[in-house]
């Protein structure tokens, strides 16, 4: 495929070890990863205050390659599926449906949300519908696969979608406007479902708080419960939990931080305990946090930098909840807007996607930094991240 390469270093970092969810096949040794990515030039592929990105080379659509835990090694890099900005991704519970929020895509002043199967190295389009507003994010679909939630950042809106028994798109059962009372736009940018599924939470960047939800499993309807107000303008953009579910961080795009929460299931009742900023020590330039990725045996959170160019890895107090930091990673690339760990957790991934390509990192087990393998893969304008 013209365009898209995969450049493999080889060195002694191979040979280390370390890596949200994934498929993994029978031998539970390799999972399938899938890269979305910007198409169009007016998808503003990099922010303004960056430089250094080509833009000579587009990317064609949503790429897919397998990665073997037991080497961490990634296969070749093939396309999944032609497509216009698949931007964000989705992965159903059953490991064989995602959906790819496509921004700046749009028909009728809204941007698109496409289902599709998961066919080997191949995505099958199930169908495409409107998502309810501008900029849908990265979503969240209820173990029953009955409901696919999303946020729509540009619009501030949070819409449910109910779903076919195949994964393919039914209708809205819900549009919630986000909006300050005033009218001012709240920014919400991700979606999280508490471990009953009783509750979906949203954080909300300009709004500075993250939203708890009611949510009804039997309707598709979601109501605002709380609005759990964060720490020194920190600007919560992506979220993610604890394994104990007693525990949520976010990452503050707007502060350049990350934020600790503890969780009452009971209640619905969200409370930060601790903020800590994402910099690396010295960095005095511009710094907008978006992804934050748990590791899989929940000692270790990460944070992608963007304009530092780092991922900023925290060790996490099992008792308490609280951070401290362990790691500032180097990406090779002022950005990246999203991270995953393969099954193991003994490797991690970024999309670089000013650099233009997927790094491979090795997780220490025992002290969570992150070393570069030397491995990368070669991807135009890669924004989002999945194994399914």
């Amino acid at each position: 495929m013209q365009g898209i390469t995969r450049r493999t270093l080889l060195g002694a970092g191979a040979a280390l070890l370390t890596g949200r969810t994934a498929l993994v096949n029978a031998q539970d040794r390799t999972c399938r990863v899938f890269v979305g990515t910007f198409t169009d030039p007016s998808g503003q592929n990099v922010p303004a205050y960056f430089e250094g990105n080509d833009p000579a080379t587009r990317s064609r659509g949503l790429y897919t390659f397998l990665f073997d835990s037991a080497t961490g090694r990634a296969g070749d890099i093939s396309l999944a599926a032609e497509i216009s900005n698949p931007f964000n991704l989705t992965g159903h519970t059953n490991k064989h449906m995602l959906y790819a929020c496509r921004w700046p895509t749009q028909i009728a002043e809204q941007n698109l949300i496409t289902a599709f199967v998961v066919e080997d190295n191949a995505l099958r389009e199930l169908n495409t519908v409107r998502s309810g507003g501008g900029g849908p994010t990265v979503g969240v679909v209820d173990r029953a696969g009955h409901y696919l939630l999303i946020t729509n950042f540009v619009t501030s809106s949070i819409a449910c979608f109910r779903l076919h028994r195949d994964g393919s798109l039914v209708s809205r059962s819900t549009l919630i406007d986000a909006k300050s009372t005033d009218g001012e736009p709240s920014g919400p940018h991700n979606i999280v479902l508490s471990m009953t599924e009783r509750f979906a939470i949203v954080p909300e960047i300009f709004g500075n708080h993250c939203r708890v939800m009611r949510f009804d499993k039997n309707t598709g309807l979601l109501e605002t419960h709380q609005l759990a107000r964060d720490l020194n303008d920190a600007g919560p953009r992506h979220l993610v939990w604890h394994p104990s579910y007693r525990y949520l961080y976010t990452a503050g795009e707007m502060g350049s931080s990350i934020s600790a929460w503890r969780w009452d299931e009971n209640k619905g009742a969200l409370n930060v305990i601790q903020n800590l900023t994402t910099r690396p020590e010295g960095f005095t330039g511009r710094n907008t946090p978006a992804d934050i990725a748990m590791h899989p045996g929940g000692r270790f959170v990460y944070v992608t930098n963007r304009g530092a160019g780092t991922l900023a890895g925290f060790r996490i107090d099992q008792s308490s909840g609280s951070l401290t930091l362990v790691d500032q990673a180097d990406i090779g690339s002022p950005s990246s807007w999203s991270m995953v760990f393969d099954p193991s957790g003994h490797w991690a991934l970024a999309a670089a996607q000013i650099g233009e390509e997927v790094v491979v990192y090795a997780v220490n087990q025992q002290n969570g930094r992150l070393t570069q393998t030397g491995q990368t893969l070669s991807v135009p304008s890669p924004t989002s991240l999945l194994c399914a």
